[in-house]
């Protein structure tokens, strides 16, 4: 960015001009009134101070000043000059402006949207010049000798004007792409209504001549679950078990070889991970916690350390095994995904682990099921907590789920993966397509500025014979002095 701004003023066209930003426009810094003169009943001129307001505050967060001191004016470029340093926008009303806004006005033979878009196009390059411990500014004197690269009036006029039509393409652009994620969003969670109503493979059971019925999976499922729990007497004093009955008021109407069960009948054991607190360390065994719990994918690489003493230490049910499915519990609930990894690692309190070693249905429709929006309504309804929503391990292992016959399942899960693939090549190309879109504006204006942008004409009058004209003027045909007794007097109401 550096070298742009050097070349903006080391390579200008002909009859374009070198100079500084003070040459063209008054710069006023902004300066925050005593706060016994806030107020939220409308008394004074709004208040805006700082990064992105500009004129733009909520009504809920208003805040207007009864004795103003630094003014703006409709129109006025504000730019931020404090954290964070370099975005502008224009001031939409007379207002007051605090410390963290400087206003900058063209002055006479300057147009005001060519000087807005070149600051724009500095934004960059400002943000990297702010100083400070506490937070970074620029001051006033820096902004006033920041470069400028003086144009013909009449070409200002044509890059502003071709800026405003390229650049408002872009934004459009911009604003449709930002409208894609939400977009695919919806599109899986429908992908996923449907994979778990029937209704995805509605045609394909028209075709089959099987007599598979869910049900027969569930009473397969309970053989299977009732001899691994009588191999394992301690684990049959769980929580979770055969008896886990379906909450009947969140059922659905199912195909007719589909059938509900519970996740407790079809889990062995529904727990949470440890409780008390587990050393941290650089290496050793992953510490999973919900915030590496995402859903269809467990984020495993970039969790925590815990030692491998701290480890070894503990239970079987803080250490889960691949196919079991993991549930954020505390905070964000409702994540979850499947365990596919043989690396050993434990989760703590705030994720929930469900067992899966039974069962003999496909693991992926299972994880499927758990994301669709039938279950995490029903985790919504079951959290408590006000600051921190919570999930009750009993009340999930009381939540509804459908069963289609096994090869149902697995054509679910063909199906499922198919369409979730086609929305993740979609999902690569909107991010290509973003990133293209976001190098569009700072290309633009850079060309802008180089001269590129529009044609030149000879015919214009040259931009050194404006310097010439504000030197003649006495660089502003305002003063300061005369500026704040008019801005008083039009903030008084005399005419």
């Amino acid at each position: 960015m550096n070298d742009e701004i050097r070349r903006s003023n080391d390579e200008l066209p002909e009859g374009w001009a070198k100079t500084t930003l003070e040459d063209v426009a008054e710069v006023t810094m902004g300066q925050s009134p005593e706060s016994k003169f806030y107020n939220d009943k409308g008394l004074g001129l709004p208040f805006f101070q700082g990064k992105a307001e500009f004129g733009a505050y909520s009504p809920t967060v208003r805040k207007w000043c009864s004795v103003p001191t630094k003014i703006a004016l409709p129109n006025d470029i504000l730019m931020s000059v404090r954290a964070p340093v370099g975005p502008t926008n224009r001031a939409t009303e007379k207002c007051c402006i605090g410390r963290g806004l400087a206003s900058i006005r063209a002055k006479q033979f300057v147009e005001q949207a060519y000087i807005h878009k070149y600051l724009k196009h500095l934004g960059p390059w400002l943000s990297e010049q702010g100083t400070g411990t506490t937070f970074k500014a620029i001051s006033g004197d820096f902004i006033r000798v920041v470069p400028f690269p003086l144009a013909p009036l009449a070409e200002q006029k044509r890059i502003a004007d071709k800026l405003e039509s390229v650049l408002g393409r872009v934004d459009a652009c911009r604003a449709r792409l930002d409208r894609v994620p939400a977009l695919l969003k919806r599109f899986r969670q429908s992908v996923l209504a449907a994979a778990t109503s029937g209704k995805l493979t509605e045609e394909w059971r028209e075709v089959r001549t099987g007599s598979e019925h869910g049900a027969d999976v569930i009473k397969s499922d309970r053989i299977r679950k009732e001899r691994l729990l009588r191999a394992d007497p301690s684990l049959a004093k769980k929580k979770s078990s055969l008896e886990s009955k379906i909450n009947e008021e969140y059922l659905f109407e199912l195909p007719e070889t589909w059938a509900f069960t519970s996740w407790g009948t079809v889990s062995e054991w529904i727990t949470y991970g440890f409780t008390r607190p587990m050393p941290q360390a650089k290496s050793g065994r992953r510490l999973v916690t919900a915030k590496d719990v995402r859903n269809f994918n467990l984020a495993i690489s970039t969790s925590y350390f815990t030692t491998e003493t701290a480890f070894n230490q503990l239970s079987d049910k803080d250490r889960p095994k691949r196919g079991d499915l993991l549930l954020t519990k505390d905070g964000t609930i409702g994540r979850t995904t499947l365990v596919r990894t043989d690396e050993p690692f434990c989760i703590n309190q705030s994720v929930a682990v469900c067992w899966l070693r039974s069962t003999e249905m496909e693991k992926s429709y299972l994880e499927i099921v758990a994301n669709a929006e039938f279950t995490q309504a029903f985790i919504r309804d079951k959290a408590q907590g006000m600051a921190i929503q919570h999930l009750s391990i009993t009340d999930f292992a009381q939540c509804p789920l459908p069963v289609p016959p096994l090869p149902e399942q697995q054509e679910i899960v063909r199906r499922v993966e198919a369409l979730f693939a086609f929305a993740d090549r979609i999902e690569a190309r909107l991010a290509t397509a973003q990133k293209t879109v976001e190098r569009l504006t700072p290309a633009t204006l850079a060309k802008a500025f180089r001269g590129e942008l529009v044609p030149q004409d000879p015919n214009d009058e040259p931009a050194s014979v404006l310097l010439e004209r504000f030197r003649a003027t006495g660089n502003d045909s305002e003063t300061p002095k005369k500026r704040k007794a008019r801005l008083t007097k039009e903030h008084s109401g005399e005419s």
